[in-house]
């Protein structure tokens, strides 16, 4: 009873300050904004027209390391990804590195391209291994929107870009039901994303706010438990027969 006491008030203690700060913030915005006017307003064009000209060139002229949180949010991002599968101690794997940096570089470099570079360490992200079904290394995947397709041909810098280039389309991609992005893939993914914050959401309990272990996992719980009340409640509603007036 007490335990439940101290993280219903620390919830609330929680929702306080957040309200509070979002106050003052937006008193802070509304009266910056009073002041600066026009000038705020061609600040901020001047500002988009840097960014995307950073972000154009802000590319690594590299292989980019993708990871089961950050998977979602790159390859998502619209462009078409070219994705090598690795380990360490794989010697074709370490024998190919600097050429697939090469490949990396020339299309890092012609962003307009619309093609980036990424790989994933098979020995870290066992997740991502297991959903994209890997059995040899290196393995490579082109990634566009949902359809992914699997590199078949032999192993160079020539044959790679080309079939990141448009070669892909020329074979069918992987089946829907076994493909890392169709549903079950997606789901999969789902459920990585949703085990690696809560993982965040222990940790931050912990640093940010000094809650022992015990009482980091006891609110993790209550929420975990809240969530899942709302998804059943949720499903419940949506899979109901509807009642017919005759």
């Amino acid at each position: 009873f007490v335990a439940r006491n101290q993280i219903l008030g620390f919830l609330f203690f929680l929702a306080y300050l957040a309200s509070s700060d979002c106050s003052t913030q937006q008193s802070a915005r509304q009266a910056a904004g009073a002041e600066d006017g026009p000038r705020k307003a061609d600040a901020e064009t001047s500002h988009r027209e840097t960014s995307t000209s950073q972000e154009e060139n802000a590319l690594p002229q590299r292989a980019m390391q993708l990871t089961a949180k950050n998977f979602a949010s790159n390859v998502g991002d619209g462009n078409v990804w070219m994705i090598e599968f690795y380990a360490p101690w794989c010697r074709h794997c370490k024998e190919f590195i600097q050429s697939y940096n090469n490949i990396a570089a020339n299309f890092h470099s012609s962003p307009k391209e619309g093609i980036r570079v990424g790989k994933v360490d098979c020995e870290q992200e066992k997740a991502l291994k297991t959903r994209f079904g890997i059995r040899s290394l290196p393995t490579f995947f082109i990634v566009d929107g949902w359809s992914v397709y699997e590199f078949e041909n032999t192993r160079s810098e020539v044959n790679l870009m080309n079939f990141a280039r448009g070669g892909y389309k020329k074979q069918d991609p992987l089946p829907l039901y076994s493909s890392p992005m169709g549903p079950m893939g997606l789901f999969q993914g789902g459920m990585i994303n949703l085990g690696a914050m809560a993982v965040e959401f222990f940790n931050s309990m912990q640093d940010s706010y000094g809650l022992s272990p015990v009482l980091a996992g006891i609110l993790l719980s209550f929420v975990a438990v809240v969530v899942g009340m709302f998804s059943v409640i949720v499903l419940a509603i949506l899979t109901s027969p509807k009642v017919k007036n005759d």
